[in-house]
């Protein structure tokens, strides 16, 4: 199978969103995947080359971002997509080769139980003073 280089970084990150996935991955080698419940499942065909993984992530990236990947291997930033979101990105080098993960960020915080915490967790938020461990 090949790669569909019709794909943009934003078809995926909006596929990624409707299979309300935590976290979009770009790697060489394999198909952009998506992480749904823990598991990370493919959401592309074929496996994407370099030139084709470089390509979707400086995409989302600036100048100056890529400048600080060149300069330091990795380099973590944020971006807002208009109608889509705001996203957090890694870009990083791997065995050699660079890779992305995406995590979307939610424009509304859930609520503790929403988050399958028990009610002491709530509590323990409110205390003003004291080290909690």
């Amino acid at each position: 199978m090949e790669f569909s280089s019709t794909k943009t970084i934003l078809d995926y990150l909006r596929k990624a969103l409707q299979l309300k996935a935590s976290d979009l991955h770009i790697c060489v080698g394999a198909p952009p995947a998506a992480r749904i419940d823990g598991a990370i499942v493919a959401i592309g065909d074929g496996e994407l080359s370099a030139d084709e993984a470089r390509d979707l992530i400086f995409a989302s990236m600036s100048e100056k971002q890529r400048s600080q990947l060149q300069e330091n291997w990795e380099v973590d930033f944020a971006f807002q997509i208009k109608d889509l979101g705001r996203f957090r990105g890694n870009v990083h080098f791997s065995r050699g080769e660079i890779e992305a993960v995406y995590r979307h960020i939610p424009s509304k915080i859930p609520d503790l139980a929403l988050l399958g915490h028990y009610p002491v967790v709530e509590e323990l938020c409110e205390e003003r003073r004291g080290l909690i461990l």
